[in-house]
């Protein structure tokens, strides 16, 4: 019985220790399970651990892929691009139609209806003064910094609140005009697919020039007598354009005009286009509706 007594006691003993083992073998288990658990969290600036998350896109990535999309505006696409490509510090902007990418007659247009920001959409020091002349409608001040960094949005005054953060990516490379696949048919008169493009006369109006050839294509005439279209149409007329006059006729809805012995064009309002008017002694260029020879 002593022996059977010792016995028990021994095996009582083992299971006692064995069990203690077992719970520290846990206890590490556990606390090496929380180890990695933790392993994320970092502290804060009080010392205290906080969750470590997954990153944010950065203010600068958000640009980027908004910047890549067109911001519609005005009638028409917001593009920007350097006025000059070897120099580049400086930056023009139109509003252009989305089809043929010519810049379009907007109405109402001033200093500053657009602006500059940086990747953290931080507004910059430059300013967009209008001009009706070549291929924009804005010209920005000097630029000082790497035009890769700086993005233009429309503000609230050109094109409401809703869409102000919509971004520009400036293009490296001034846009080439384009010639709408012109047709030349002589100096007098080049086509496209749905029409014809006619000088008249010296102050014949449009009604009259276009009477042979299906009469005037309204639509087509305000959509297009823009500065870069007209200049295309007398560039693809073979003839040389001295000067581009944007004051003159300005509040005159004639769209555009030319005088060839002084190879000026006339760029004039194309809303309500007047088909009556005529110019003395310049002659107006026609949107007519049929573009057969």
């Amino acid at each position: 019985m002593k022996a059977f007594g010792t016995m028990t006691l021994m095996f009582t003993c083992l299971l006692a220790c064995n069990s203690k083992f077992l719970d520290s073998k846990l206890s590490s288990s556990s606390e090496g399970d929380k180890g990695e658990a933790t392993s994320e969290t970092v502290a804060d600036a009080t010392g205290l651990p906080t969750q470590k998350t997954e990153s944010t896109q950065t203010a600068s990535e958000e640009v980027a892929s908004e910047a890549n999309e067109p911001v519609m505006t005005a009638g028409g696409f917001l593009r920007c691009s350097l006025t000059n490509p070897d120099t580049q510090n400086q930056i023009g902007c139109a509003i252009v139609d989305e089809e043929n990418s010519n810049k379009i007659n907007v109405p109402g247009l001033r200093d500053n209806l657009i602006e500059a920001v940086d990747e953290n959409l931080t507004k910059l020091d430059i300013t967009f003064t209008y001009t009706n002349e070549g291929d924009f409608h804005w010209v920005s001040s000097t630029i000082a910094m790497e035009i890769s960094l700086i993005r233009i949005r429309p503000t609230s005054d050109l094109q409401g609140l809703g869409n102000q953060n919509e971004l520009v990516e400036v293009q490296e490379e001034t846009p080439a005009a384009d010639a709408e696949q012109f047709s030349v048919i002589s100096n007098r008169r080049v086509t496209t697919q749905n029409n014809a493009w006619v000088r008249g006369n010296p102050g014949i109006n449009c009604l009259t020039t276009c009477q042979a050839d299906g009469g005037v294509d309204r639509t087509a005439m305000e959509s297009f007598s823009n500065e870069s279209f007209c200049r295309d149409v007398i560039v693809a007329m073979g003839l040389t354009i001295q000067s581009v006059n944007t004051t003159d006729f300005a509040v005159q809805n004639l769209g555009c005009l030319f005088r060839p012995d002084l190879g000026v064009l006339y760029i004039s309002g194309v809303n309500n286009i007047d088909l009556n008017l005529g110019q003395g002694g310049i002659e107006r260029i026609c949107t007519c509706t049929n573009s057969m020879q």
